[in-house]
Protein backbone atom coordinates (compact mmCIF):
# COMPACT_ATOMS: atom_id res chain seq x y z
CA UNK A 1 0.00 0.00 0.00
CA UNK A 2 2.79 2.43 0.82
CA UNK A 3 4.33 1.79 -2.60
CA UNK A 4 0.95 2.39 -4.25
CA UNK A 5 0.54 5.70 -2.42
CA UNK A 6 3.99 6.77 -3.60
CA UNK A 7 2.94 6.11 -7.21
CA UNK A 8 -0.61 7.49 -7.07
CA UNK A 9 -0.32 10.45 -4.69
CA UNK A 10 1.73 13.63 -4.65
CA UNK A 11 2.77 14.36 -1.08
CA UNK A 12 4.47 17.56 0.09
CA UNK A 13 8.26 17.48 0.03
CA UNK A 14 9.79 14.14 1.00
CA UNK A 15 6.81 13.01 3.09
CA UNK A 16 6.80 9.24 3.68
CA UNK A 17 3.37 7.53 3.23
CA UNK A 18 4.24 5.35 6.23
CA UNK A 19 3.83 8.50 8.33
CA UNK A 20 0.19 8.94 7.28
CA UNK A 21 -2.34 8.93 10.08
CA UNK A 22 -4.28 5.68 9.85
CA UNK A 23 -7.54 7.47 9.04
CA UNK A 24 -5.93 9.54 6.26
CA UNK A 25 -4.34 6.42 4.82
CA UNK A 26 -7.68 4.62 4.66
CA UNK A 27 -9.42 7.66 3.19
CA UNK A 28 -6.82 7.75 0.39
CA UNK A 29 -7.19 4.01 -0.15
CA UNK A 30 -10.95 4.32 -0.72
CA UNK A 31 -10.49 7.45 -2.84
CA UNK A 32 -7.98 5.75 -5.14
CA UNK A 33 -10.22 2.69 -5.35
CA UNK A 34 -13.11 4.92 -6.45
CA UNK A 35 -10.99 6.65 -9.11
CA UNK A 36 -9.79 3.29 -10.42
CA UNK A 37 -12.90 1.11 -10.37
CA UNK A 38 -15.77 3.52 -9.76
CA UNK A 39 -17.63 4.46 -6.60
CA UNK A 40 -20.05 1.47 -6.57
CA UNK A 41 -18.78 -1.48 -4.55
CA UNK A 42 -20.60 -4.82 -4.93
CA UNK A 43 -20.27 -7.49 -2.27
CA UNK A 44 -21.97 -10.64 -0.99
CA UNK A 45 -22.82 -11.60 2.59
CA UNK A 46 -24.07 -14.68 4.39
CA UNK A 47 -26.65 -13.82 7.03
CA UNK A 48 -25.47 -15.06 10.46
CA UNK A 49 -29.11 -15.45 11.53
CA UNK A 50 -30.68 -17.53 8.74
CA UNK A 51 -27.71 -18.46 6.54
CA UNK A 52 -29.16 -16.85 3.41
CA UNK A 53 -26.72 -15.40 0.89
CA UNK A 54 -27.40 -12.04 -0.75
CA UNK A 55 -25.58 -9.44 -2.81
CA UNK A 56 -25.52 -5.71 -2.12
CA UNK A 57 -24.10 -2.54 -3.62
CA UNK A 58 -22.55 0.24 -1.57
CA UNK A 59 -21.95 3.73 -2.95
CA UNK A 60 -18.60 4.79 -1.51
CA UNK A 61 -19.56 8.45 -1.93
CA UNK A 62 -21.62 7.88 1.22
CA UNK A 63 -18.35 7.61 3.17
CA UNK A 64 -18.05 11.40 2.96
CA UNK A 65 -20.93 11.70 5.40
CA UNK A 66 -18.92 9.70 7.96
CA UNK A 67 -15.73 11.79 7.77
CA UNK A 68 -14.29 12.78 11.15
CA UNK A 69 -12.08 15.85 10.70
CA UNK A 70 -9.00 16.62 12.77
CA UNK A 71 -9.62 18.95 15.72
CA UNK A 72 -7.36 21.94 15.23
CA UNK A 73 -8.11 23.24 18.73
CA UNK A 74 -6.07 20.36 20.22
CA UNK A 75 -2.83 21.97 19.09
CA UNK A 76 0.34 20.02 18.23
CA UNK A 77 1.26 16.53 19.43
CA UNK A 78 1.78 15.19 22.00
CA UNK A 79 -1.66 15.92 23.42
CA UNK A 80 -2.22 16.13 27.18
CA UNK A 81 -4.70 13.54 28.47
CA UNK A 82 -5.73 13.67 32.14
CA UNK A 83 -5.38 10.31 33.89
CA UNK A 84 -8.33 10.04 36.31
CA UNK A 85 -7.10 7.18 38.50
CA UNK A 86 -3.47 8.25 38.81
CA UNK A 87 -4.56 11.82 39.50
CA UNK A 88 -6.96 10.64 42.20
CA UNK A 89 -4.42 8.51 44.09
CA UNK A 90 -1.73 11.20 43.76
CA UNK A 91 -4.00 14.06 44.81
CA UNK A 92 -2.81 16.11 41.85
CA UNK A 93 -3.48 16.26 38.13
CA UNK A 94 -1.26 13.89 36.15
CA UNK A 95 -1.28 13.89 32.37
CA UNK A 96 -0.08 11.49 29.71
CA UNK A 97 1.49 12.84 26.53
CA UNK A 98 -0.29 11.11 23.65
CA UNK A 99 0.14 11.13 19.89
CA UNK A 100 -1.99 9.63 17.11
CA UNK A 101 -1.26 6.30 15.42
CA UNK A 102 0.56 6.24 12.09
CA UNK A 103 0.60 3.62 9.36
CA UNK A 104 4.07 2.45 10.40
CA UNK A 105 2.73 1.87 13.95
CA UNK A 106 -0.02 -0.43 12.71
CA UNK A 107 2.42 -2.34 10.50
CA UNK A 108 4.86 -2.76 13.37
CA UNK A 109 2.17 -3.98 15.78
CA UNK A 110 0.86 -6.52 13.29
CA UNK A 111 4.33 -7.70 12.30
CA UNK A 112 5.28 -8.27 15.92
CA UNK A 113 2.19 -10.41 16.37
CA UNK A 114 3.01 -12.36 13.21
CA UNK A 115 -0.36 -11.91 11.58
CA UNK A 116 -0.61 -13.20 8.04
CA UNK A 117 -2.95 -10.49 6.84
CA UNK A 118 -2.53 -6.75 7.18
CA UNK A 119 -5.42 -4.72 8.46
CA UNK A 120 -6.48 -1.35 7.07
CA UNK A 121 -5.80 1.09 9.93
CA UNK A 122 -9.20 2.74 9.89
CA UNK A 123 -10.69 -0.47 11.30
CA UNK A 124 -9.22 0.65 14.60
CA UNK A 125 -11.66 3.56 14.59
CA UNK A 126 -14.51 1.42 13.26
CA UNK A 127 -13.99 -1.21 15.96
CA UNK A 128 -13.88 1.42 18.70
CA UNK A 129 -17.07 2.99 17.39
CA UNK A 130 -18.83 -0.37 17.32
CA UNK A 131 -17.98 -0.87 20.99
CA UNK A 132 -19.96 2.28 21.76
CA UNK A 133 -23.06 1.04 19.92
CA UNK A 134 -25.69 -1.29 21.38
CA UNK A 135 -24.80 -4.85 20.48
CA UNK A 136 -21.17 -4.14 19.73
CA UNK A 137 -19.64 -6.52 17.18
CA UNK A 138 -21.68 -9.60 17.95
CA UNK A 139 -23.22 -9.66 14.45
CA UNK A 140 -19.95 -10.15 12.64
CA UNK A 141 -17.04 -11.70 14.56
CA UNK A 142 -14.08 -12.06 12.21
CA UNK A 143 -10.33 -12.35 11.96
CA UNK A 144 -10.27 -8.64 11.19
CA UNK A 145 -11.90 -7.86 14.54
CA UNK A 146 -9.37 -10.12 16.29
CA UNK A 147 -6.55 -8.20 14.62
CA UNK A 148 -8.14 -4.91 15.60
CA UNK A 149 -8.25 -6.03 19.23
CA UNK A 150 -4.55 -6.89 19.00
CA UNK A 151 -3.81 -3.46 17.55
CA UNK A 152 -5.68 -1.75 20.37
CA UNK A 153 -3.81 -3.86 22.93
CA UNK A 154 -0.47 -2.82 21.43
CA UNK A 155 -1.31 0.76 20.57
CA UNK A 156 -0.61 2.38 23.94
CA UNK A 157 3.13 1.81 23.70
CA UNK A 158 3.01 3.63 20.36
CA UNK A 159 0.72 6.49 21.32
CA UNK A 160 1.92 7.32 24.85
CA UNK A 161 5.18 9.26 24.77
CA UNK A 162 5.33 10.68 28.31
CA UNK A 163 3.82 10.61 31.81
CA UNK A 164 3.72 13.78 33.87
CA UNK A 165 6.19 15.39 31.49
CA UNK A 166 8.71 12.53 31.84
CA UNK A 167 9.57 11.01 28.44
CA UNK A 168 12.27 8.49 29.40
CA UNK A 169 11.36 5.36 27.33
CA UNK A 170 12.04 2.95 30.20
CA UNK A 171 9.85 4.90 32.62
CA UNK A 172 7.09 5.27 30.04
CA UNK A 173 7.15 1.52 29.26
CA UNK A 174 6.98 0.69 32.98
CA UNK A 175 4.05 3.06 33.49
CA UNK A 176 2.17 1.62 30.51
CA UNK A 177 2.58 -1.91 31.91
CA UNK A 178 1.03 -0.76 35.23
CA UNK A 179 -1.64 1.53 33.77
CA UNK A 180 -5.00 1.34 35.56
CA UNK A 181 -8.04 0.40 33.48
CA UNK A 182 -9.65 3.82 34.11
CA UNK A 183 -6.60 5.62 32.77
CA UNK A 184 -6.39 3.17 29.87
CA UNK A 185 -10.02 3.88 29.00
CA UNK A 186 -9.48 7.65 29.21
CA UNK A 187 -6.64 7.48 26.70
CA UNK A 188 -8.56 5.26 24.30
CA UNK A 189 -11.63 7.49 24.50
CA UNK A 190 -9.47 10.52 23.73
CA UNK A 191 -7.92 8.78 20.73
CA UNK A 192 -11.38 7.88 19.43
CA UNK A 193 -12.52 11.49 19.66
CA UNK A 194 -9.29 13.01 18.31
CA UNK A 195 -8.41 10.63 15.48
CA UNK A 196 -9.61 11.81 12.04
CA UNK A 197 -10.86 9.26 9.54
CA UNK A 198 -13.94 7.57 8.12
CA UNK A 199 -16.31 4.95 9.51
CA UNK A 200 -16.25 1.95 7.17
CA UNK A 201 -18.97 -0.07 8.90
CA UNK A 202 -22.30 -0.63 7.16
CA UNK A 203 -25.60 -2.07 8.35
CA UNK A 204 -27.28 -4.50 5.94
CA UNK A 205 -30.81 -5.89 6.21
CA UNK A 206 -31.14 -9.54 5.22
CA UNK A 207 -33.78 -9.82 2.47
CA UNK A 208 -34.88 -13.23 3.80
CA UNK A 209 -35.26 -12.75 7.56
CA UNK A 210 -35.09 -8.91 7.77
CA UNK A 211 -32.49 -9.05 10.54
CA UNK A 212 -29.79 -6.39 10.43
CA UNK A 213 -26.11 -7.28 10.12
CA UNK A 214 -23.35 -4.79 10.93
CA UNK A 215 -20.11 -5.41 9.06
CA UNK A 216 -17.09 -3.81 7.42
Amino acid sequence: LDAMFEKCCQFPGDFDPADLLVGDRTFLLYYIRGLTYGNLYKFAITCPHCGAQSTHTYDMNELFSSVIHAKSNLGPEPFRVLLPHLSEVSNREIYAGVRLLRSRDINDILNRRKFNKRLDGNSVRASMQRRRRPGGMKNNPSQASDQTEAIMDGSLEKTIVSFGGVSDPNIVANMIARLHSRDNAAIREFLLEATPGIDTTVTIECPECQNEVTME
